[in-house]
């Protein structure tokens, strides 16, 4: 009878520990998976709205895996992540025929109390190398040390071959500023 009531208290702790592990507002409530098994792997764009708001007014972008469509009309547009488990990471981007490559090195984020973030819900993308293939010419950027740009991701949703990710931020500067809104959604 003892180890029966060590089992099931065990089993109440164990219940109501599993949320509290959850990170994203929508990841599962259970994964045997762990975060960085299923964040690495090749995602490709499936969906996605954002929102982007200057001085001079708002602008808003949908996406639908194959094209972009923006106040200026519609045209072709992909993107596909390979995350990979040693902490690099390649973004290949098709902007309407301008072809765009991305490398560097991620790693999650940790808990930030006054950006109400959670550990490892946020993604941090530093970027090593960009190449740009525009109207027939390259051009390559590359970076090291602290000059690398960094981009951060609020992963909101994290399941089997589904990430959903928040993106939002303000840039200010004098009496001008930048800011964009929205979420999108990858698939496997």
């Amino acid at each position: 009878m003892k180890k029966l009531k060590q089992l099931f208290l065990i089993s109440i702790i164990i219940v109501f520990a599993l949320p509290s592990c959850k990170k994203g507002e929508n990841d599962p409530f259970l994964s045997l998976r762990s975060r960085k098994a299923r964040l690495t792997g090749e995602w490709e764009l499936k969906a996605g709205t954002i929102t982007y708001t200057d001085n001079s007014g708002s602008e808003t972008m949908t996406f639908n895996g194959t094209t972009a469509t923006s106040p200026e009309g519609t045209y072709p547009y992909t993107e596909k992540w390979s995350i990979k488990k040693d902490g690099s990471f390649e973004l290949s981007n098709n902007d309407d025929g301008d072809i765009s490559t991305t490398k560097g090195y991620w790693s999650f984020g940790d808990k930030v109390k006054g950006m109400d973030l959670k550990n490892k819900e946020s993604v941090i993308f530093r970027v090593t190398s960009e190449t740009y293939v525009y109207n027939g010419n390259t051009n390559i950027e590359t970076y090291t040390g602290t000059s690398c740009p960094v981009y951060t991701f609020n992963i909101i949703e994290l399941k089997n071959k589904v990430m959903a990710i928040k993106v939002e931020g303000t840039d200010t500067w004098s009496t001008n500023f930048d800011s964009n809104s929205g979420t999108m959604t990858f698939n496997q």
